[in-house]
């Protein structure tokens, strides 16, 4: 397993070191034996970068906490707005850590290829994303 992670904004919410323990027990679970086959990079960035990936590849002129992008069964990349999930941390009245986890599981649910199109795949994604956490006893 190999997993990157780049860090474009100031603002660190989470350790880096934090995050690559959640991204493989969280990889682990879900890719089970083929787990070493996982590349990943995961990138921070802000809100204007992300609404315009979002745009350019989704036709989507809004800003958005993450976006995945699958190159193959076990290669991906993940894209999280650090400045989006402070502002949904507080719109949900999460801490900003407990955002940051949340959206860095539902992230990894679309690498191993969900879809949250429909408001029923959202509302899956959702519970299984809680589930895992719970399940892999996930700091929140």
């Amino acid at each position: 397993m190999l997993i990157n992670i780049v860090c474009k904004v100031k603002r660190e919410v989470i350790s880096v070191n934090k995050i690559k323990q959640i991204v493989y027990k969280v990889i682990k679970y879900l890719f089970k034996k083929d787990s070493n086959k996982v590349e990943l990079n995961i990138v921070l960035v802000n809100n204007k970068v992300i609404r315009d990936l979002n745009k350019r590849f989704f036709n989507k002129n809004t800003t958005t906490d993450v976006i995945s992008f699958n190159y193959t069964k076990y290669e991906g990349e993940i894209i999280i707005s650090v400045e989006e999930i402070i502002k949904q941390s507080k719109y949900y009245n999460n801490t900003i850590k407990k955002e940051f986890i949340f959206v860095l599981v539902h992230g990894l649910l679309h690498l191993y290829g969900m879809e949250d199109y429909t408001k029923k795949d959202k509302i899956k994604m959702q519970n299984f994303a809680t589930k895992i956490i719970k399940k892999l006893n996930i700091c929140l």
